[in-house]
């Protein structure tokens, strides 16, 4: 709980831009600091920071921005796909996308990632659908005003992760994304489509972690492993240039 992003708390727009603005983004940050301290930052009523806090503690399951307008059984029965307008990537999602599932596209530079995700934009927004491309920190606030969108598209999204040299933080916030992105997809049925850079892992023939003084060879993988995708509607693609390769 303490890792779950302070934007899924019911709150007003202003006041979830307000504390993520101050550096309040879990409800960690939160929980660890003093009523005073928060309603200076936030030049709001000790009353106020008492009804924030008391959410905080008391975090609720469903968020009011993403009601549930279906039952169950119709999204889970849902057979309806996005062509990807991509054959070979259809074919491979035995159709297209699922509504309400997520799509991750890893390849090298080079690789047609975006142009993946601009052909499934194509695809929904020729159906008369929304599709909003957003970064992670204000999807919630950004969806909870836009209503009518199917696809969110989040471009390079292992870039800002490339960025942190501490392996708890990035461990940390990739939790708080896989609880975004599973409240999203399965509360509201957002598709959502993703594109990742890729890393370079250096492995033994036995498959073991290694340096090339061990003679380990160079392989390629998704810069981002697979734990921060909700299982049971992910999708992992990885694309390869058409060309010589090595290592």
């Amino acid at each position: 709980m303490a890792s779950r992003p302070v934007l899924s708390l019911r709150l007003s727009k202003a006041t979830k831009d307000a504390l993520y603005k101050n550096g309040y983004i879990t409800l960690q940050d939160l929980l660890s600091s003093t009523p005073a301290s928060i309603a200076r930052d936030l030049n709001i009523s000790l009353t106020e920071v008492e009804d924030i806090l008391q959410q905080a503690q008391n975090p609720s399951t469903q968020r009011p921005g993403f009601p549930l307008t279906q039952s169950v059984a119709t999204i889970v029965n849902s057979t309806r796909r996005i062509s990807t307008r991509w054959a070979p990537l259809d074919k491979l999602l035995k159709g297209g996308l699922t509504q309400g599932h997520i799509l991750e596209i890893s390849g090298p530079p080079g690789c047609p990632k975006e142009r993946i995700a601009v052909d499934i934009v194509s695809s929904v927004l020729d159906a008369g659908e929304g599709v909003i491309f957003v970064g992670t920190a204000l999807m919630y606030t950004i969806l909870d005003s836009k209503p009518q969108v199917t696809l969110l598209v989040l471009n390079s999204l292992s870039f800002p992760f490339s960025l942190l040299p501490n392996l708890r933080a990035k461990s940390g916030i990739l939790d708080q994304v896989k609880n975004i992105l599973t409240q999203i997809s399965a509360v509201r049925n957002i598709t959502v489509v993703i594109t990742s850079q890729m890393a370079t892992k250096m492995v033994k023939e036995d498959g073991s972690r290694g340096t090339f003084d061990e003679g380990a060879k160079g392989m390629m993988v998704p810069q981002l492993g697979s734990s921060y995708l909700p299982s049971g509607r992910s999708h992992r693609v990885l694309l390869s240039l058409d060309g010589p390769v090595s290592g």
